[in-house]
């Protein structure tokens, strides 16, 4: 923890803005053992046993915006596999999921993969199973595909306002953010969803 607090205050030091995804283990952070209990869990037939409360790092680093996956189905849940948590989210992006009907359903054959992120994958690699084509794209989802995207918007704000710090940067994407999910800050999307529209025509 203490490495990711000296790498992150050295980012933020050099006036660079640290984004991070949640994860995926559909986990609540506010609950402090939940990680614990995970990771016991994950690594019992390893004789590995943790004791305590675990710490998400990154994600949960002072100065780290920490993103959470929102779907474009829904502005009232997650995607399935998105951690959350009061205190642990910043705000959330789309990073795609298997649509409506899997989420009420959990049925592996009513998966719809046009509800994914659309994301580049490269050639040498062998063919994951939603590849278009082989034509350099798949369809993927997971808060890795929703972090890239607040990185984007931070990336539009910088340019549009040059002087802005890491904390102010953090602070219009938040303050911009759509409110989804319960009024004002909610344990899913906390600010809301990421928008690069309204975080650049703020006033």
């Amino acid at each position: 923890v203490l490495l990711w607090k000296r790498a992150v205050q050295y980012a933020v030091k050099k006036n660079v803005t640290v984004v991070a995804s949640a994860g995926n283990e559909s986990l609540n952070y506010a609950d402090k053992k939940s990680l614990t209990d995970y990771m016991n869990a994950t690594y019992a037939d390893l004789g590995i046993r943790f004791s305590g409360v675990t710490i998400e790092v990154p994600g949960s680093t002072p100065g780290v915006i920490n993103v959470s996956s929102s779907n474009k189905w829904s502005s009232n849940k997650l995607a399935f596999y998105s951690n959350y948590g009061n205190g642990f989210i910043d705000v959330a992006a789309p990073g795609g999921d298997n649509g409506p009907v899997y989420a009420s359903t959990l049925d592996l054959n009513q998966r719809d993969f046009t509800y994914r992120a659309l994301s580049t994958w490269p050639r040498y690699l062998d063919a994951y199973f939603t590849v278009q084509k082989n034509e350099g794209y798949a369809y993927l989802h997971g808060t890795s595909m929703a972090a890239p995207k607040v990185a984007g918007i931070a990336g539009v704000i910088k340019a549009a306002h040059p002087n802005n710090t890491p904390s102010q940067v953090e602070a219009l994407n938040e303050k911009t953010a759509l409110d989804y999910g319960k009024p004002g800050h909610d344990e899913l999307y906390r600010s809301g969803e990421a928008n690069a529209f309204t975080a650049l025509t703020d006033k």
